[in-house]
């Protein structure tokens, strides 16, 4: 009878216990996470000019999977606070990375690998195997990993090189037990250590990094004439990990029978290539399934292009002339797909102490197939504290006559010990697509100040979780769903 009862006020510490965790936690979704809470301050303009905008995102930290939730429009800034917030503590997005490989050329593979041998240890499980040729095939490795974790890849042949010395190629031995991923750089023999004389006109990145919706599919922007392929929009053919498994063994490293470094899969296809491009800059999809190219034709003019479903275009801008260099861009954040913002950054060594030779935003508007808007603005009409320097977003008012900007703001704090000085929150200006003087500025406070410990307490046994703002993409720009 004692054991029921005891049994009983067990029950019912833990059924209070229980209660009070429930009330705790709904205290804190109502009242406490405020102070963690983003804040908005006016501190120059009208601020009715934030009228029209929507920027939208989260707050996020290093070691949890909670999120503050924000949404700034038309001047109101709305909050909330979620636990276990799904795709925390980062928006997914999906990325594409290009990794260039000097494999052994199919005619030297089995002389190679008959001359291997073991030649070093790798953390005390493991040998390579290491041989020597003069005839290498380059490789690039498309690798695209995608928001829900699936991964998609191909490999393109870029070309034999035959080199005036033989050089060490390696491999993993795995009969010291040690495995290799499939596309790992040791999986099969491979030069690590290419020299500046090989690596010579041998383009580190095909590809804009930025993959997206096209009509249904996965689309790339593929960036220069290469591999017999001209600069313009391209469909990605890749394979899964399943698919790539089941691929044939074509060749031996040892006795393991490999998928060759050397052996080609997946493709690209091309869907629209215009004639008189030099260098692919941006892709994007927009608005009742057309698609966007952003490039640089031949007589240096910064082009836009419309392009529907069949690839065919629909409309074209030229939007203006661009510093000499390699041009960089990137798709701002954005809560449709009738609007595009890309930030441009040509590089020039040459040019400037820093190697940039210039910083421009495109502003493009669609409706119906055609620009509505387009628009090449250079960093100098926004030479005020900060121009387009820091730049974390940028978006387009609903009239298509202004911008919101928003800067990294850092906090002021002593300078670090390392790393970068802590940020606080995002500078935000409306200027006008005229030019001109700021028609607004203000303040979103973030918090991230909070964090500083990490920075300038190196080697602290205790360290604050850092928390950190991100803006949530649109699903067919590489969010999830894509």
């Amino acid at each position: 009878m004692s054991k029921t009862k005891g049994l009983r006020r067990g029950l019912a510490l833990l059924g209070v216990l229980s209660l009070a965790v429930v009330l705790a936690a709904t205290l804190f979704l109502h009242r406490g996470w405020r102070a963690l809470d983003l804040t908005l301050e006016d501190r120059a303009g009208d601020p009715a000019a934030l009228r029209g905008f929507q920027l939208v995102g989260r707050l996020n930290w290093d070691h949890n999977r909670d999120s503050i939730h924000f949404d700034l429009h038309d001047g109101y800034l709305d909050t909330s606070f979620i636990l276990d917030d799904e795709g925390a503590p980062f928006v997914n997005r999906a990325h594409l990375y290009a990794d260039r490989s000097y494999v052994v050329a199919p005619e030297q593979r089995i002389a190679v690998n008959l001359d291997a041998d073991t030649t070093q240890t790798m953390s005390n499980d493991g040998y390579l195997l290491e041989s020597r040729t003069d005839t290498l095939l380059r490789t690039y490795t498309l690798k695209l990993s995608l928001p829900d974790g699936e991964n998609r890849t191909l490999r393109l042949i870029a070309g034999e090189i035959i080199l005036p010395e033989s050089v060490a190629v390696q491999a993993m031995d795995t009969a010291a037990g040690r495995t290799a991923d499939e596309l790992d750089s040791y999986y099969d023999y491979a030069w690590t250590t290419p020299t500046p004389e090989a690596e010579e006109g041998w383009p580190y990145k095909p590809t804009a990094g930025r993959p997206f919706l096209l009509d249904g599919s996965i689309g790339i922007c593929w960036e220069e004439n290469l591999l017999g392929m001209a600069p313009g929009l391209y469909r990605m053919n890749a394979l899964t990990d399943e698919e790539i498994d089941a691929l044939p063994r074509d060749g031996r490293v040892e006795d393991r029978e490999v998928l060759c470094g050397s052996t080609a899969f997946g493709s690209l296809e091309p869907f629209y290539c215009p004639d008189d491009a030099a260098e692919a800059i941006c892709g994007a999809s927009m608005e009742d399934g057309f698609s966007l190219l952003l490039y640089r034709n031949t007589a240096g003019i910064l082009c836009a292009d419309l392009v529907d479903r069949n690839g065919q275009r629909t409309d074209h801008r030229e939007l203006g002339a661009l510093a000499e260099g390699d041009a960089d861009a990137g798709l701002e954040p954005r809560t449709n797909d009738r609007d595009a913002v890309v930030s441009l950054l040509c590089q020039d060594s040459d040019a400037s102490p820093d190697g940039i030779s210039g910083r421009y935003l495109a502003v493009l508007r669609v409706k119906g197939g055609r620009f509505v808007l387009g628009a090449l603005l250079p960093a100098s009409q926004f030479a005020a504290e900060n121009g387009l320097a820091d730049l974390r977003a940028a978006v387009l008012n609903a009239e298509g006559n202004a911008l919101l900007l928003a800067h990294a703001h850092y906090a002021q704090l002593p300078a670090p010990t390392m790393g970068q000085p802590a940020q606080d929150g995002l500078l935000l200006e409306v200027r006008s697509l005229e030019g001109g003087d700021a028609l607004y500025r203000g303040m979103l406070y973030t918090g991230e100040e909070r964090d500083w410990a990490n920075i300038y307490t190196p080697g602290a046994s205790f360290m604050k979780d850092s928390c950190y703002l991100t803006f949530d993409p649109l699903p067919k720009d590489g969010g999830v769903g894509l």
